[in-house]
């Protein structure tokens, strides 16, 4: 949907592709597996093997769901958790899904080997609202905290940068999206500015 285009339109098209969804997909897990934390849930693609990795929240189960043949598997070893924040993104140069957690544990899963490993190197993050996107033309997965640090995280060398943004984004509620055509990374916060940040430039403009 280009910029500009009326809400009304995009609202009406966002449920009707929620609808579709609803009478296919069935990946909720058997009554059996107890969901810890509910409210902090994430997810990401597994583009290599196009899954959609799903943790389901402190201590919940993490789930590997496939599209085309409306199953789910669960994840082994995958032991990153938290009691706040968390988010994930899909490393497709270095064919990973990184989790990023604040109090908790941020790691690394290998899809192909089903291992998880937790040497990523990153500050304290913020029990505020967090969100993160990975921009896959600076092979950076941008973090971002409401009240806390805004970094690019570089997987292959395991280091992070602080990147030029607002000290505080909002209240609690943060989403963040890239933007393949653009290059850049969208940021929808709620009760704040909503920006698009370029990473080549570490420069921002407000939406």
């Amino acid at each position: 949907i280009e910029k500009g285009t009326e809400l009304k339109y995009e609202s009406i098209y966002f449920k009707h592709t929620v609808k579709k969804i609803e009478q296919r997909i069935n990946i909720k897990p058997p009554n059996t597996v107890k969901v810890y934390n509910s409210d902090s849930p994430v997810s990401t693609i597994e583009e290599d093997h196009n899954k959609l990795v799903i943790i389901l929240g402190n201590e919940g189960p993490k789930l590997a769901y496939d599209y085309d043949t409306d199953t789910y598997e669960y994840l082994t070893g995958v032991t990153g958790e938290s009691d706040h924040g968390m988010s994930a993104v899909y490393d497709s140069e270095s064919d990973r899904v990184l989790l990023f957690t604040h109090q908790g544990v941020n790691g690394a899963f290998d899809y192909n080997t089903s291992t998880w490993t937790t040497d990523i190197t990153m500050p304290n993050l913020s029990e505020y609202g967090m969100a993160a996107a990975y921009d896959s033309e600076s092979d950076r997965s941008i973090i971002l905290t409401t009240q806390g640090p805004k970094i690019a995280y570089d997987y292959n060398t395991n280091s992070y940068e602080n990147i030029n943004l607002p000290g505080t984004l909002g209240n609690e509620q943060l989403s963040a999206a890239y933007d393949v055509e653009s290059d850049r990374i969208i940021i929808i916060s709620y009760q704040g500015h909503d920006l698009a940040y370029d990473y080549n430039s570490d420069s921002f403009e407000y939406l």
